[in-house]
């Protein structure tokens, strides 16, 4: 199994990385390997893009006359639901 040495953490990060770990009920070490792998399962940056501009082309254009979301989201907040 790979090894990882990571030097020079800044106090607090490491106090604040640890006290999450004990707030899990786990060790700094153990939330580590959680996170590594965690983020080694993501999608590089480009190609979360890449699905998110694919799925983007799949969605219909709004009409131009379509009320914006910040006006849905008043009309449902002032109990104005007629849609318009």
């Amino acid at each position: 199994m790979a090894q990882l040495l990571i030097r020079n953490i800044p106090e607090d990060v490491m106090t604040a990385f640890k006290a999450r770990a004990n707030g899990e009920g786990m060790a700094a070490e153990t939330l580590a390997r959680i996170v590594i792998a965690r983020e080694s399962e993501r999608p590089p940056r480009a190609e979360a893009i890449r699905r998110m501009e694919a799925m983007r082309a799949l969605s219909k254009p709004l009409p131009s006359d379509s009320p914006s979301s910040l006006a849905l989201l008043r009309q449902l907040r002032d109990g104005n639901d007629d849609g318009h």
